[in-house]
């Protein structure tokens, strides 16, 4: 009876967890070759928090902020038409019901502004031959670092409605070779670095593992970390599966 029970749950917890969506919806197809970060499985970096936090939320900065839509943060146009606003945010819709891998990004108008521009320059090069794709990955590269590589990718991600590519792993994998112990770094890498075709492997598993470590309580980790091991240890996942919803 208490081996039925037990069944039972782990069934139950199978559909809750498939059904409430992947840890990165909306990936497209691997990239073809991967910057390789540090092993996960022994790593050599003791994991330490980012951000300077009040009662574990990153303070807003003061300042008007005005929450955008994914369209209109993006719409150089509409950010010129901004009156009065010093920051701005992407507006989420989580509808899902899946939790957010991490907290609202806001950015300096000014400062996005400039960068939009300069992006949108680099790309008109590479369109018209006067950058090769390799100058354009360079300076786009150099372009994210000015600008903090990992709220980069961040953005980039939720303005492409949490889908991942190439170009996003591209900039997700070095940002974790060079700052393995950083919370948001490792949680950025899970979630869109490495082998996006195997996003609950035995690397993603050790890097939810870590980020367990540095915050037990993060809803987005407990959900990832049930996904990573429902196939191998689904009564442990059923553990963090229950943390989550709870």
């Amino acid at each position: 009876m208490i081996l039925r029970i037990k069944t039972l749950s782990i069934s139950f917890l199978m559909v809750v967890i498939l059904f409430g969506g992947c840890a990165g919806c909306g990936q497209k197809t691997a990239p073809k070759t991967l910057v390789v970060p540090p092993n996960q499985l022994n790593p050599d970096v003791t994991p330490t928090p980012s951000g300077v936090k009040q009662n574990n939320v990153k303070p807003k900065p003061r300042g008007k902020i005005a929450k955008l839509s994914p369209r209109n943060f993006g719409n150089i146009d509409f950010l010129a038409s901004l009156k009065d606003v010093k920051y701005v945010e992407i507006a989420r819709d989580d509808s899902a019901g899946i939790p957010l891998p991490w907290e609202p990004i806001i950015v300096s108008l000014e400062s996005w502004k400039k960068r939009r521009k300069i992006g949108k320059e680099l790309y008109q090069h590479l369109r018209s031959g006067k950058l090769s794709s390799e100058e354009y990955n360079k300076k786009l590269l150099q372009l994210h670092r000015e600008h903090n590589l990992v709220t980069s990718v961040q953005m980039m991600i939720e303005l492409r409605d949490g889908a991942i590519d190439e170009k996003i792993t591209r900039l997700a994998n070095p940002a974790y070779a060079e700052n393995p112990g950083d919370f948001d770094t490792l949680l950025t890498w899970v979630f869109a670095g490495g082998n996006l075709s195997d996003s609950y492997g035995e690397e993603k598993t050790a890097g939810a593992r870590r980020l367990y470590q540095m915050n037990p309580n993060h809803p987005w980790v407990l959900h990832k970390l049930a996904k990573c091991l429902l196939g191998t240890h689904p009564e442990e996942a059923l553990g963090y599966a229950k943390r989550h919803r709870n």
